[in-house]
């Protein structure tokens, strides 16, 4: 059975080359048509070059388009991709060295701090419009969001569309992957009994249960091989065992410190325990590496003359083949086609999302967006319920719902008063800075994005 999946942000150069090397091997998914959607017109027709260029050399049954048209993207679309970070990196850049001259530090500021406050406000409006053009054009579609921060826009859609929709991130992919896991514990992969169930907010899930194939429990194993001090202590004192730990680390401030002196630009220094603050230099130069890489794939696959017929191009040619494989695994770790295929072919399968928590984690807020393992089929996503996180760790996260709350309150009023009370409530922001430095910080930030912060103004 043929669908139609569009891809909000689909010119990105993280994202969209996995995404593509997914789809093209994904059998459930023949026949469908893939609609790549992004502002940049040169990007996104990029990509799809990319695209048909894959789908020559595997000989598939899947269409690849490209449009600028937001509207006509989400016409008649069954599941809909977004990973469009509005802003991109020079406003990432902001969120980072802005809140650093006031002696605020974190490694990427994707969830927690200020920097996670002004993503918020940023993708915000431009989530729940898609929604809404959703409820328009396509009521029936899926809505899944790689967009930072996951929670706090889940619950900003949440509250604003009925439109059928769950968060997703990159990092919760190790929850299915038993060499991840075998590696972390110190066992074999073949001896885990897989899935494992993981709960918490998104960057601050863990694995909360883990069983070997012989009943016993795989957790307390993995303290011998463990270095982190957050792993330790977690598993130590709580028995579970975090993932993704250099976002866990920002949701305790005790581990916000640098390393090494703050000189002006805080971008790519060290911080404690091996952590570096994001430095998106790097990430611009790793985008133009690959962008080259795809220039030489094209002028190859077209001889250099403009010929189209990329399939007679690419036969027979060992060195473009190899190109091409570099080109697609560009990226971090996609889960969607899992998800979609799970949705469509009635697996009941069990990934880790972030969907609204319901009860599912009971010592959390019934609506805050967790990332949890759920139920995965033709009758849609259902989050298992994995029971109370241990105390001490849930009373930490319920600092950081109640900003998420006000945050999707500010984000979608575009009010600067509840801005100022979300930022005073950030438990990073209220242990560094007094009443008027937090008002001056939010200032400089608001006048440096405002181009962003439509509702604002």
């Amino acid at each position: 059975m043929s669908h139609k999946i569009t891809v909000i942000g689909g010119g990105s150069t993280v994202f969209s080359p996995q995404l593509i090397r997914l789809l093209v091997a994904s059998s459930p998914l023949q026949g469908s048509t893939v609609v790549l959607m992004d502002i940049d017109a040169p990007r996104v027709e990029l990509m799809r070059a990319v695209a048909q260029l894959s789908v020559a050399q595997a000989g598939v049954d899947l269409t690849f388009e490209s449009t600028t048209d937001r509207r006509e993207a989400l016409v008649g679309a069954d599941f809909v991709i977004v990973v469009a970070p509005v802003g991109g990196y020079t406003m990432r850049e902001l969120d980072l060295e802005i809140p650093a001259r006031y002696g605020i530090f974190t490694m990427g500021g994707e969830t927690v701090g200020p920097a996670a406050m002004m993503r918020a406000f940023r993708h915000i409006p431009v989530l729940v419009d898609i929604c809404h053009e959703l409820e328009d054009l396509s009521p029936d579609a899926w809505l899944f969001s790689y967009t930072n921060p996951t929670a706090p826009v889940l619950m900003a859609m949440e509250r604003e569309s009925p439109i059928k929709k769950a968060c997703l991130c990159t990092c919760s992919a190790v929850a299915r992957d038993p060499h991840y896991l075998a590696h972390k514990i110190g066992v074999a992969p073949g001896d885990l009994a897989m899935p494992p169930l993981v709960g918490g907010l998104n960057h601050c899930a863990a694995f909360l249960k883990l069983h070997l194939k012989d009943g016993r429990d795989a957790l307390p194993i993995a303290l011998q091989h463990l270095d982190h001090p957050l792993e330790r202590e977690m598993l130590e004192r709580h028995n579970i065992l975090p993932y993704c730990t250099g976002h866990w680390v920002e949701f305790f401030t005790r581990y916000m410190r640098l390393a090494e002196p703050y000189e002006g630009h805080v971008q790519g220094l060290k911080m404690m325990h091996g952590h570096s603050v994001r430095d998106m230099g790097d990430d611009r130069e790793r985008a133009q590496v690959w962008e080259e890489d795809v220039q030489r794939l094209l002028a190859g696959a077209t001889g250099g003359d403009g010929e189209q017929d990329v399939q007679r191009a690419l036969a027979g040619s060992e060195k473009q083949a190899e190109l091409l494989k570099k080109v697609l695994v560009f990226g971090e770790g996609v889960e969607v086609v899992d998800v979609i295929e799970a949705l469509v072919e009635n697996r009941n399968e069990i990934h880790a999302v972030i969907v609204p928590n319901h009860g599912a984690i009971p010592n959390l807020p019934f609506d805050v967006g967790v990332e949890i393992s759920a139920l995965v089929g033709g009758n849609g996503i259902h989050p298992i319920r994995v029971g109370p996180l241990p105390e001490p760790v849930a009373a930490n996260l319920r600092r950081h719902v109640d900003y998420y709350e006000l945050i999707v309150e500010a984000g979608l009023a575009g009010d600067h008063k509840l801005a100022l009370d979300a930022l005073l409530l950030d438990p990073l922001t209220s242990a560094m800075l007094t009443l008027p430095e937090t008002e001056r910080l939010l200032d400089e930030m608001m006048e440096a994005e405002a181009a962003f912060l439509p509702q604002f103004a």
